[in-house]
């Protein structure tokens, strides 16, 4: 008994280009992304580096209130973030829980006397969570 020949594949069971070209645009994306995440986690980063600025004064029943944004240009959160106000000889201080990196947080300070005039703000410190 002789061997039949194999079967000649056919054309439709080759692989259309379309497909190679899919599946390499989603090796592409695929590597991409794990390049960002790589060096995101590998790479240098900045410590935190955080500004308070006043956003808005208010009179309330008891004095004034000053919103204060304090915002985290670095690449690292920052946690206990404390916050001194002085306006004149009075000092108001608060604590913010945490400051993500590459975000604003606010916070409200009570003062006497109006805010907008002579209010200066400091970080008084952090730690790194």
């Amino acid at each position: 008994m002789a061997k039949k020949p194999a079967p000649k594949p056919k054309a439709e069971d080759k692989p259309p280009v379309l497909e190679w070209i899919m599946g390499a645009l989603g090796l592409l994306i695929v590597l991409g992304v794990l390049g960002v995440i790589l060096s995101e986690a590998f790479g240098p980063r900045d410590p935190a580096a955080l500004e308070a600025r006043l956003v808005e004064a208010r009179p309330s029943p008891t004095g004034w209130l000053a919103e204060i944004e304090v915002e985290n240009a670095g690449d690292e959160t920052a946690a206990q973030v404390e916050i001194e106000g002085r306006l004149g000889a009075e000092t108001a201080s608060a604590t913010l829980d945490y400051v993500p990196a590459r975000s604003r947080e606010r916070l409200t300070l009570g003062f006497d006397a109006d805010p907008r005039s002579g209010l200066t703000l400091h970080t008084k410190g952090f730690t790194e969570p």
